[in-house]
This record gives C-alpha cells, sequence and structure tokens, in this order.
C-alpha cells in the first residue's frame, strides 16, 4: 500500500443506500491520507472510452480488502457496449429485436442522434445500436411499455396519461399501429403497474384510494385487453418517513410465479398468491428488490445481513428464499473494502444492487454499484453473476463513477444493462455526465 499527502477539503456526500439516502457531513483537514490498495477484485475493471465519464480519485479514506464473497473471481466482457444520449430515459427490448425507448427528458440529444425529433414521453422502436428509427410514435404519452403474448400473436400494451385522462393502448410491435385504446377519467384512482405471466392472463394494479395516511392499491386480473376482472385481493402502504427526512409511500409491485400465481407488496411487506388470488404466504423482510427464478426460488437483494441503514458501511446482501413457504435457501453478503481504522464522519463504504435478471441455468445477473473509498465518489458500476447457489460466476467493473442497473429481464438469453456516471453519489438527472448500455449473455 502507497501512502501520499495532499491538502484538501472534505465535501458532503450524498450516499445512495438501499431505502435511504445518508448525508455524509462536511469537514476541513490540512491533510488527507491517501491510499491505494490492490486486492484480488483488481483484474475485474473494464474501461469505456466514451465521453463525460468521471474519472476515479484517489482513495480518500484508509481501507483493506475484504476477504469474503465475491473476491478473486473471473470476469467477462458485454457481449455490445453502446454509448447513448445523457438524457433521462428508460430502455428496454423490443420482442422483435432491437429497442423500446421512452425519453423522458432532454429528449433534443435524441433528436440530434436519430435525425428526427423525438418528443417528450415518445414510444420509438430502434435498432439494437440504439441509432435507427423503425418506427415513432408521439401522439401519447407513453409510460410504461409491456409486452403481451394473444392469441392472435404478440402485442405492446402501453400505459399512459395526459392532462385530462389515463389510457391502456394496444399496439402492434412491427408496425407501431394503435390497435385500441381505452380511457379513464383523470379523476379516478391511476393504475399503477401491470404484470402479464408468459402463460397469459394479466395482473393489473390499480390505486384505489390514498390519503396522509397511505395508499391502498387492488389487485385484479385481466383475461383479455381492458377486460378486468372482480378485485381479487388489497393490500394498504402506509405513509412512512424516509432515511433523508421526507415522507412517501412504498410502490407495490408485482412479479408472477410459475404455475400463475404472484408475488406482491412492497419493499418492506409482501404476500404470495395462488394463480385464484388467495393468499399462501406472508413475508415481513425489508429489501430493494426482488426476482423470481424458473427454479422454485426468489432472491431479495438489500436485506438487513448486510448491516443497518445507519452503518456507515453496508455489504451487497442477497437471500434466497423458497416460493413454496419463503424460507431462507441461503445467505450471501459481499464487501469490497473494510475500514481499516475507526470511519471518519463523512466516511462511507456501501456495496449496492438496482437491477437483477434470472439466468437461464439458474442464478442471477445483479448490476449496482461496487463500494469506492472516496466521497466524491462512493461507487462503481458493478455487474456480478450469480449461480444457483449463491456464489459469484464472473464479475464486470466499470471504471468509472457511478452505478449501473439491469433494465430487463432475459431476452433472447442475454440482459441489457444501463449505465450511469456520476460523482458524490447523487444519480439524479443533471449530476449524470454520460450514460451506456451493455449487453450481456446469460
Amino acid at each position: 500500500m502507497r501512502e501520499d499527502f495532499r491538502g484538501s477539503s472534505c465535501l458532503p456526500t450524498l450516499i445512495a443506500a438501499w431505502l435511504a439516502l445518508a448525508g455524509a457531513a462536511g469537514c476541513e483537514q490540512d491533510t488527507v491520507q491517501i491510499h491505494e490498495v490492490e486486492c484480488e477484485d483488481d483484474a475485474i475493471g473494464w474501461q469505456l472510452d466514451f465521453a463525460g465519464l468521471i474519472a476515479l480519485p484517489l482513495a480518500e479514506f484508509e481501507v483493506e480488502c475484504a476477504s469474503g464473497w465475491g473476491h478473486g473471481v473471473k470476469t467477462r466482457a458485454a457481449s455490445e457496449v453502446i454509448e447513448i444520449p445523457n438524457g433521462f430515459q428508460w430502455i428496454q427490448p423490443h420482442p422483435q429485436g432491437g429497442l423500446l425507448l421512452l425519453p423522458y427528458g432532454r429528449e433534443s440529444l435524441w433528436s440530434e442522434r436519430l435525425g428526427v425529433e423525438v418528443a417528450k414521453d415518445s414510444l420509438v422502436w430502434l435498432d439494437d445500436q440504439a441509432e435507427k428509427v423503425r418506427w415513432l410514435r408521439d401522439d401519447l404519452r407513453y409510460r410504461q411499455p409491456n409486452v403481451v403474448s394473444t392469441a392472435t400473436g404478440t402485442e405492446l400494451w402501453v400505459w399512459g396519461y395526459d392532462d385530462e385522462q389515463d389510457y391502456l393502448s394496444r399496439i402492434e410491435p412491427s408496425t407501431g399501429e394503435l390497435l385500441e385504446r381505452v380511457t379513464w377519467p383523470a379523476d379516478e384512482p391511476r393504475t399503477m403497474s401491470a404484470a402479464w405471466p408468459e402463460d397469459g392472463g394479466l395482473w393489473v394494479i390499480t390505486r384505489e384510494s390514498y390519503d396522509d395516511d397511505g395508499e391502498v392499491y387492488a389487485l385484479q386480473r385481466m383475461s383479455s385487453f381492458a377486460e378486468a376482472g372482480p378485485v381479487l385481493r388489497t393490500f394498504e402502504s402506509p405513509r412512512v418517513t424516509l432515511g433523508d427526512g421526507t415522507s412517501g409511500v412504498f410502490a407495490v409491485s408485482l412479479y408472477p410465479t410459475p404455475g400463475g400465481g404472484l408475488l406482491w407488496g412492497h419493499s418492506g411487506l409482501f404476500e404470495s398468491l395462488a394463480e385464484d388470488g388467495s393468499l399462501r404466504w406472508v413475508l415481513e423482510e425489508p429489501h430493494s428488490f426482488r426476482v423470481v427464478d424458473e427454479y422454485g426460488g426468489f432472491l431479495l437483494g438489500g436485506v438487513h445481513d448486510g448491516g443497518e441503514l445507519d452503518d456507515q458501511q453496508l455489504g451487497l446482501s442477497l437471500q434466497r428464499r423458497s416460493l413454496e413457504d419463503a424460507s431462507v435457501l441461503w445467505t450471501r453478503v459481499h464487501h469490497r473494502y473494510d475500514f481499516a481504522n475507526e470511519p471518519r464522519p463523512n466516511d462511507w463504504l456501501v456495496d449496492t444492487a438496482w437491477g437483477h435478471a434470472a439466468r437461464a441455468e439458474g442464478g442471477y445477473l445483479i448490476a449496482g454499484g461496487h463500494a469506492y473509498p472516496a466521497s466524491s465518489c462512493p461507487q462503481q458500476p458493478i455487474v456480478w453473476a450469480i449461480d444457483i447457489d449463491g456464489e459469484v460466476e464472473w464479475a464486470h467493473r466499470v471504471e468509472t463513477c457511478g452505478s449501473l442497473i439491469v433494465a430487463t429481464r432475459r431476452v433472447d438469453g442475454r440482459a441489457l444493462t444501463l449505465g450511469f456516471s456520476y460523482a458524490n453519489g447523487d444519480a439524479s438527472n443533471g449530476a449524470t455526465k454520460a450514460r451506456w448500455l451493455q449487453y450481456f449473455d446469460l
């Protein structure tokens, strides 16, 4: 380990943890001790040659290599890497190849790249390189496209809204043709989310009511377009105070399970349902994400085994449970570094995951941030490939400040990740300086 000294001011830092944002206190010092630590995971780093990437600074506080799960693993290159405009958007695979783009902001950057005007909240089908337009619809405010298999073929069913109404649109994927649309008055509870099992049928969540205490969601099945059946269950999401002092409600989400069932609920409490909506079991386990696999299990990320929310060091904590009864199959916790000395108030080591996809042979692809010992650069983007028993098979870390998310479930044997480069733990639209796509074979 090499030590240097330099004059510096400690910057206030906003570190993203899985349920909260922890503000780091600022400080002033005449010197800051700089450390370079070589660990067994150094060989998994990959460089990108893109404009706007934020370089890694020298480490600002003393750490030592952790010696546990995830170190000394192999690495793998991405099958494709694509630089994209630095504007807020959502990108996912199109069912017939290429990409679906929903630009939410800085749409002028996409207009320049594609050579056509791209309005905010458009829906665009692009080629695999996100450079050519196959079709574009900008006549409706699109928000959430879902791929649906029907008796007549594959369709896109898209939730959206304008100032007067919410709507559901049925779109032909190859042409972009609007086949059908249904609307709801804007003063009625809005449709929040939906999920389609592979074997047909549609689960739909609607927000039935809300007040100062929280929100109530209802679950229904939609056997054909826009024809919802009776309410099967309701779920109350209470208003809570988050780690940064703000108040909010955890959104309820849906995860279809093999055989027609469903996991639904928020990041602290969720239920397992049978195909008819009857309750199987309830699990109260705080977590940051979940993903259902095809081998009788589901994965939770950000469970408390990795530390409590006020700890200055949080490991990447994963837990696989049985779909049958929610019993724990295994737990793994990964720390990239440990503090060599007692940490100062502005020193943080947080390993996180922000997205996931199930792998065909079992196991998962996990994407997030690898802890870095600097207040101006708390994390590096990283992808882990985890086998069915929870062991890391390979990892791919990008040598810049920022993080990665898995933008979609597995499609045609690979997953799409979306990368962000930013400093100070601030991943907001204005603070992000570069974005890219990476495909990984599963």
